[in-house]
């Protein structure tokens, strides 16, 4: 009986993040933990970055919230707030908060 399991691939989305940062002391460092979490930024859009992903929106989420903190963190920052947006779901805002170390949802 042959047990293999075809596995299924998913079509690549689009991700766009919408960053606004307040008291950023190294700009070079952020966007190199950007570029590390595999964003590139978006051409004459400050703050703007794109990405393609091919896993679950909820890990999409994740990783995007653990590669912002990474980037905050070796960047400096006072607030940091974002939208972001992969495929067709719509936008999500989040805001950093910095006594829970966490990104928490916001209205938009």
């Amino acid at each position: 009986m042959d047990k293999t399991v075809d596995a299924v691939e998913e079509t690549p989305q689009e991700v766009v993040l919408v960053i606004s940062i307040e008291g950023l002391l190294d700009r070079e460092a952020f966007e190199k933990q950007l570029k590390r979490g595999g964003f590139s930024p978006i051409p004459d859009e400050p703050f703007s970055y794109i990405a393609e992903t091919t896993t679950h929106k909820i890990n999409t989420i994740l990783h995007i919230h653990s590669t912002l903190k990474r980037a905050i963190t070796q960047g400096g920052f006072s607030s940091c707030r974002v939208i972001l947006q992969i495929g067709e779901y719509p936008m999500e805002g989040y805001r950093y908060d910095v006594q829970s170390k966490e990104f928490v949802g916001v209205d938009l």
